[in-house]
């Protein structure tokens, strides 16, 4: 009997890369694979690293991973995929650890490569130099579907609704690497959330590189469109929304919420009230040279109205640090915007040049930001993150809340997981007589109530 083939993976950037990588893991375990962890791998025939190219850090990270990869398992294939493959297949041909690039639509091609009883003589031919393959779909409306659950359990599975933007913000490269938008059908939509459900995962969170641009009609179909808010109704509309435990929505911008979409959010029960919606600077002259499609009152205002439907709600923002020509006023507006806002969550960025049309024309003009400047303004930004993330979480001392706890228990023994406002909570495992109780909190939504708050943890009872 011979032995399975086995495969490990690597996923880096955001939530859709994750749905992605979750869907070709699929297809190696329907072709036979047996999935080997990351940094155990020294045995797996294939090694998959999905790859994110949103900042220059991003690219450092993703040849680390690659070489780490080829330290780990010196024998294994090594297949590199994603936005990074994407828009700098050339410098990564001349990395020796890599057998094969695929592009953002490419990322399937593997099981053709794998399959073709050709392919080890088509390595031969190419003097063991990497396979590239960074070609796009003649097909406008191609979508690669993603769906992927935590590497460490059912708890959660992100499902890729949509992909592609084009809004072009100037410091973005993603629509370059990702396309025009495209978007699930509905029907594929809430078929892929039933299957879900079945499969007992607790909570479902759609994704997509622009969200709010979800569009289930066909490109050449624009009279059919039902967007964002058509395919929450009719997830309202069907069994889903009885059976479904949690949903939630990945990254929106904020010109795409609406009051209408937030009252048809409330009324649906399984939706849990959490936000991300990237703000990127607190000055109107940066967010004008940014490309962005709103004011920062504009930004207030929806954040405003979330809060009115849903006062306990948590909101996420992005925060690009030392744009170019930002100065000091400019950084402060941002630092007093976010303090006096109802931002709870913030991941900063230090600006890092992609290199795109746009941007070269804004940097031909401004000054950029030294290096040390943008590293003190990040940690400002920090503090106040901190001071906002510890006053929200210590808003909920003495409230009972929900909490979907993860699939593991931490090194300290304790079960942690989520609240539907995005607090991390984790509580002990309950003893008798000494004994930890056989009672296990995986995968399971517990109603506790917030005892105490120490860092960045709820600890809950």
């Amino acid at each position: 009997m011979n032995e399975r083939k086995k495969m490990s993976f690597y996923t880096l950037g955001c939530k859709l890369n994750k749905a992605e990588t979750g869907g070709i893991i699929g297809r190696f375990v329907e072709n036979g694979y047996e999935i080997v962890p990351f940094e155990n791998s020294a045995e797996a025939d294939i090694v998959y690293i999905n790859t994110c190219t949103v900042t220059a850090s991003a690219d450092s990270s993703c040849r680390n991973v690659i070489r780490r990869a080829r330290r780990n398992s010196p024998n294994s294939i090594i297949v590199v995929t994603g936005c990074y493959a994407q828009l700098s297949a050339e410098k990564l041909e001349s990395m020796e650890e890599i057998d094969i690039i695929l592009g953002v639509e490419q990322k399937e091609k593997i099981f053709e490569l794998l399959l073709d009883q050709k392919y080890q003589e088509y390595q031969n031919i190419q003097n063991n130099k990497c396979i590239t393959d960074i070609s796009r779909s003649k097909d406008k409306d191609f979508f690669l579907k993603g769906l992927s659950a935590l590497e460490d359990g059912t708890t959660r599975a992100f499902l890729k609704i949509q992909d592609g933007c084009n809004y072009f913000c100037s410091y973005c490269i993603i629509p370059h690497a990702r396309g025009v938008p495209r978007s699930l059908p509905e029907e594929q939509v809430l078929h892929e959330i039933s299957k879900v459900i079945n499969s007992g995962v607790k909570e479902v969170v759609l994704t997509g590189i622009n969200l709010g641009e979800y569009n289930s009609s066909n490109i050449n179909e624009p009279v059919k469109v039902s967007g964002l808010l058509g395919l929450i109704k009719k997830i309202k509309e069907t069994e889903i929304r009885s059976k479904l435990h949690r949903l939630r929505l990945s990254s929106i911008e904020p010109n795409k919420i609406t009051e209408e979409l937030l009252i048809v959010l409330k009324d649906l029960s399984c939706f849990m009230d959490y936000f991300h919606i990237p703000l990127q600077s607190g000055d109107d002259v940066i967010l004008k040279k940014m490309n962005r499609r709103y004011s920062v009152s504009e930004y207030l205002e929806i954040t405003e109205l979330i809060k009115k439907y849903f006062p306990d709600a948590g909101i996420g923002s992005d925060i690009i640090v030392g744009f170019p020509g930002e100065v000091e006023n400019e950084f402060k507006n941002t630092c007093r915007v976010i303090e006096n806002s109802s931002i709870t969550h913030l991941h900063i960025f230090p600006y890092s040049d992609r290199g795109s049309i746009s941007m070269s024309s804004i940097m031909s003009k401004e000054k950029e930001v030294k290096s040390a400047i943008k590293k003190e303004r990040v940690a400002i930004l920090e503090r106040v993150a901190n001071k906002k993330l510890k006053d929200f979480s210590l808003s909920m001392l003495g409230r009972r809340v929900k909490v979907l706890f993860e699939n593991k228990k931490n090194i300290s023994g304790l079960y942690q997981g989520y609240t539907s406002n995005y607090l991390r909570a984790v509580m002990s495992v309950n003893s008798v007589n000494g004994v930890n109780q056989i009672r296990n909190l995986s995968g399971e939504i517990e109603d506790v109530v917030v005892r105490e708050v120490k860092g960045k943890n709820l600890y809950v009872y």
